[in-house]
């Protein structure tokens, strides 16, 4: 009979323990969960900035802060006309010096989207502009924008005005 009892207790014991093993490890599992779940969150809210950033401010190039400004000047009043288009896209690819001008202009007609004016597109890309380029190429920013305001129709108090504020802004 003391045998059985000893028996007994040693199987009790080797459950116990069992049991709390397979308790740790559950804990040691939702420890591990939570922590993904934690990593996860960071990372989504993490894209989810960079996802809804405006892409003006995540520019680096300043050719395409350039391009984003005259396309911005070019359809103030209204879309771009096929020779708007045309124009612009020349501009990029002769005084910009882009090899693939229409993929250049697709992609600032993109940025520039949901902006209602020149001024804000230029107020998201001026330290890019004013950090980077020299001042005879600010001097040409201004010649460009001169220009396209030109071909972009009628006299605009908004254009002329827009080239004025950029003139100020960059001390051209």
């Amino acid at each position: 009979m003391p045998f059985l009892i000893a028996l007994a207790s040693i199987f009790g014991i080797v459950v116990v323990w069992i049991i709390r093993m397979q308790m740790a490890a559950r804990a040691a599992s939702e420890l591990k969960d939570t922590v993904d779940t934690a990593r996860g969150a960071y990372r989504r809210s993490r894209f989810r900035r960079k996802a809804e950033a405006d892409p003006l401010t995540l520019l680096a190039d300043p050719r395409e802060a350039v391009a984003a400004v005259l396309t911005a000047l070019a359809q103030t009043d209204r879309q771009l006309s096929d020779a708007q288009e045309r124009h612009l896209a020349s501009i990029f690819e002769t005084r910009l010096g882009f090899d693939d001008a229409v993929e250049v202009l697709a992609r600032s007609q993109w940025m520039v989207r949901h902006h209602d004016d020149p001024f804000r597109v230029f107020d998201r890309v001026k330290k890019l502009i004013a950090s980077r380029c020299t001042e005879e190429q600010k001097n040409d920013l201004v010649a460009l924008a001169m220009e396209v305001d030109e071909r972009a129709g009628p006299q605009s108090d908004l254009r002329s005005g827009f080239i004025q504020h950029m003139r100020g802004r960059l001390g051209v």
